[in-house]
């Protein structure tokens, strides 16, 4: 899923700029379980599981604890976006020689708020951030 969906990292950092929790389609999934073992004190220890898309939970563990962060993907992250900047900048996103091409363009401005990255979960983050920093208002 790492090309599909946000890191952990990012995630929290969208959310850190205002980008609502509900926006995300998916969520990272953390729990930690308690688990018989004769080897420790009153026969139980914490284990946490890593962080995963998915869960499973083994007839011998019990949850104790969970914990979720919205994972955003592609799809997320472009509705928040705005499709125009001012009157008619419109958002241009594309595909060339192995790198994406993110820009706000019309015929006067050509390449408003450009940049090109190879990952394009990592372009949008950073799209999003270059936005709001510049005054710029996520549809949200």
């Amino acid at each position: 899923m790492k090309d599909q969906t946000t890191t952990i990292e990012q995630s929290r950092r969208l959310l850190e700029l205002g980008v609502p929790a509900e926006k995300a389609s998916c969520h990272w999934d953390r729990m930690a379980y308690s688990i018989q073992d004769e080897k420790h004190l009153n026969g139980r220890r914490i284990v946490w599981d890593d962080w995963d898309l998915e869960i499973g939970v083994a007839a011998r563990k019990k949850m104790e604890y969970r914990e979720n962060i919205p994972a955003f993907t592609v799809a997320d992250l472009l509705e928040v976006m705005p499709e125009t900047l001012y009157a008619d900048m419109q958002l241009t996103l594309i595909k060339e020689n192995g790198e994406w091409i993110f820009e706000y363009a019309d015929n006067e401005n050509p390449c408003h708020g450009a940049a090109r990255m190879k990952d394009l979960i990592t372009l949008l983050c950073d799209r999003i951030e270059w936005l709001l920093s510049n005054g710029y208002k996520l549809e949200v």
